[in-house]
């Protein structure tokens, strides 16, 4: 503007020009600040070494350096190189997810398997971008750079992510994420009509939904967008009801035509999809149990919807508490089917109503509306295929709150940012608050790094917050017979054994760590009653603590798979 021009002369000491983003010299300090807080509470990681899914998937699996791994990725199911699975079998695992077996073969090619210190490496560096996505994201969708750099920082530092990001094996969450923010960015810089910019954020999608299935709903959200920001009904009350309608209609037409590149794209995936999985394109729902792993006779479990209704509330709010509460996050969690309708199921329906109706009436008053309906919708339906509890093995997991933690962190940040506003007490309030809950997020997420240090870290944490869980203790005397402390392994299996005396392949490991003991009339004991039981010899990898199979005859638990759901 031509006025502005005359102006500048006057003044003696103009403000510096915005860079990168828009952002000022000190918005880059700032912002650069949170990436180095992030880094920082992830470098512990580096020291860990490989857990669980990670010496199947990774460590052992020969076809990761061949040629045919990664093409063999776009044909097949995620799992369909890991040697511990029938290689006959058409498909081993419902997860069609070709950009996963791509990550994995470029760090292979780059690293190679020997330590994992790169490969943490790796997914701290994708942690970066992700904040730096979600920043401009939020920068996009607020136009407050305050709250963007609010949002950063929460999605930066967050506890919840400890598994995804620690964890080697666990890429599809985080690099779906990654790809869903940039398309959302793409598709927010837009030029009118079918531009490059819609092409990109289609492209984006399609790199997401090859990565992870959870964000097949991502065209949800493009609608959402569209008709939240770019169609938002006049504010003149006094236009006839007509027009108002005509309006709407028009703008749902042109939403719905800016989705059609979408809406191929999740087309094309769910034939590629089809054509890999076959019958199991849909989910294979997991019936089977622990012991029944290990030949024990017991019902399959039936989740109805009963009981998926009764469980649910649960699911829910312990995945809230996780995001909102620094030391929730762990590497399992105890929440078990309910089964029986209690009180505990009314209070939990209530608490979720209750929390529901809070947020509605705060964001209702709030100008911002819009922008946390948005985040609702983002979270609800990156969430969604989590709550579809009877395809999955648990009921919560935390990598399954990458994507809709972005929500939550621009939600929180928004909030923050509201009630700042509300007076100096309240800024000055709200400023300590906020100090401290990033204090207390970045705390707990260098603390629980420690549980995936390596596989027995891992599986005492399980026993920890499971006892009862036979399996987990089976794991744990495994691992320390590895380490050879026999009376540690013996005392684990005991109390595997007293929890399901049924499997009688608990009786057989007993036997074996009896006879390393030298405890004669123990393992002629629990040799018999193995034997007596015409139980056949289940054979699988006993991993030890250097990650190599030693050749023994061992079971671990099935672990929270990234692989598998």
């Amino acid at each position: 503007m031509k006025s502005g021009a005359t102006l500048a002369p006057s003044i003696s000491n103009p403000p510096p020009p915005a860079r990168w983003w828009g952002l000022s010299s000190r918005g880059v300090a700032l912002l650069a600040l949170i990436v180095i807080a992030t880094i920082a509470v992830y470098l512990p990681s580096l020291r860990n070494g490989w857990v669980s899914d990670d010496l199947p998937a990774l460590v052992q699996n020969n076809a990761i350096s061949t040629s045919s791994y990664i093409t063999n990725g776009f044909t097949h199911d995620v799992l369909w190189s890991i040697k511990q699975f029938n290689p006959d079998l058409q498909v081993h695992s419902a997860s069609y997810r070709p950009f996963e077996i791509v990550w994995f073969a470029i760090n292979a090619q780059l690293f190679g398997v020997n330590h994992p210190a790169p490969w943490h490496l790796m997914k701290i560096l994708l942690q970066v971008v992700a904040v730096l996505l979600c920043f401009r994201v939020a920068q996009l969708l607020t136009g407050e750079i305050v709250v963007a750099m609010l949002a950063a920082a929460i999605f930066g530092l967050m506890p919840a992510h400890i598994e995804p990001v620690v964890w080697a094996s666990a890429i599809p969450e985080p690099l779906s994420t990654v790809f869903e923010l940039a398309a959302l960015i793409f598709l927010i810089q837009r030029k009118p009509g079918w531009s490059r910019g819609l092409m990109l954020s289609a492209l984006f999608y399609a790199f997401a939904i090859l990565t992870h299935e959870s964000a097949i709903f991502f065209p949800v959200i493009v609608f959402a967008y569209l008709m939240l920001f770019e169609a938002a009904p006049a504010n003149d009350t006094r236009t006839a009801r007509p027009a108002r309608s005509a309006s709407t209609n028009a703008h749902i037409v042109s939403a719905l035509t800016a989705c059609i590149p979408f809406l191929i794209v999740t087309l094309v995936y769910a034939f590629a999809r089809m054509h890999a999985l076959g019958d199991h394109a849909f989910g294979m729902p997991h019936t089977y149990t622990q012991a029944q792993m290990h030949g024990v006779v017991e019902a399959a479990p039936l989740r109805g919807a009963a009981q998926i209704a009764m469980t649910l509330p649960t699911v829910v709010l312990l995945y809230m508490g996780i995001l909102a509460i620094p030391g929730l996050a762990n590497p399992i969690h105890s929440l078990e089917w309910t089964t029986h309708l209690d009180p505990q199921v009314f209070i939990a329906w209530a608490a979720l109503i209750v929390l529901a109706v809070i947020a509605i009436a705060f964001a209702w008053r709030s100008s911002w509306r819009r922008v946390y309906l948005f985040c609702a919708i983002w979270g609800l339906v990156t969430i969604a295929l989590a709550l579809k509890l009877n395809t999955i093995w648990w009921l919560n997991e935390d990598r399954y709150l990458y994507a809709p933690s972005f929500g939550w962190s621009l939600a929180l940040a928004l909030a923050i940012f509201e009630i700042s506003t509300v007076g100096a007490r309240a800024r000055l309030a709200v400023g300590i608050a906020t100090a401290l809950l990033l204090l207390s997020y970045g705390v707990a997420t260098i603390r629980g790094q420690r549980y995936w240090y390596d596989n027995l870290a891992y599986y005492t944490r399980a026993v920890q917050i499971k006892p009862n869980d036979p399996y987990y203790r089976l794991a744990v005397g495994n691992l320390l017979e590895d380490a050879k402390d026999n009376a540690g392994a013996l005392k684990q299996l005991q109390i595997a054994e007293s929890l399901e005396p049924q499997d009688m392949y608990l009786h057989l490991r007993l036997a074996q760590v009896y006879m390393k003991l030298g405890r004669t009339k123990d393992f002629e004991h629990e040799y018999n009653v193995y034997e007596d039981s015409g139980a056949s010899m289940i054979k699988s990898v006993h991993v030890g603590p250097d990650g190599k199979p030693d050749g023994q005859s061992a079971a671990t638990p099935q672990a929270p798979s990234a692989d598998a759901h």
